[in-house]
């Protein structure tokens, strides 16, 4: 092992001491596709929420204006 640092420091000099390199790609860049992944998963998956949630928004509107329209309509009846 001093060996091989001894060959390296002849060749390229004190420059290599400072060089802050050292080992492979650090372990975040390896997962990057999964985690892409995971991420437009997890947005397709609240885009189908909202969908949903959107339709039970217009579904609960109209059942109100239905209600409301039935009681106005008993109101007009129990006057005449």
């Amino acid at each position: 092992m001093v060996r091989r640092w001894k060959e390296i420091f002849d060749l390229k000099g004190v420059d290599f001491l400072y060089e802050e390199k050292k080992g492979g790609p650090a372990m975040e860049n390896i997962n990057t596709k999964s985690k892409l992944n995971i991420v437009a998963i997890e947005v397709e998956a609240l885009q189908e929420e909202n969908e949903r949630l959107r339709m039970e928004i217009n579904y609960l509107k109209k059942l109100k204006a239905l209600v409301q329209k039935e009681k106005k309509l008993q109101n007009t009846s129990k006057r005449t």
